[in-house]
């Protein structure tokens, strides 16, 4: 992509977010949407932080695992 073209996009992408984040924060009907909202993306960041867990825990055990599968070397005598 050229130069050009990519900074174009991220401008039109720019200012999509930040007139969605104007609409959601200085608009009657934004603010209404943002209190139903809320709840819901507290839910979702409670559930990435668990599924975050979750990989934490099943890395340590793999870990673990392999080390328990490793073998000691015996140098030839």
């Amino acid at each position: 992509m050229r130069d050009g073209a990519a900074l174009l996009l991220g401008a039109a992408a720019g200012a999509l977010v930040g007139g969605a984040i104007g609409w959601l924060f200085l608009t009657p009907e934004g603010r209404r949407r943002r209190a139903e909202l809320e709840p819901r993306l507290i839910e979702l960041a409670q559930h990435a932080a668990a599924l975050r867990d979750a990989i934490v825990d099943l890395e340590r055990a793999a870990r673990q695992g392999l080390q328990a599968l490793e073998m000691p070397r015996h140098e030839e005598l």
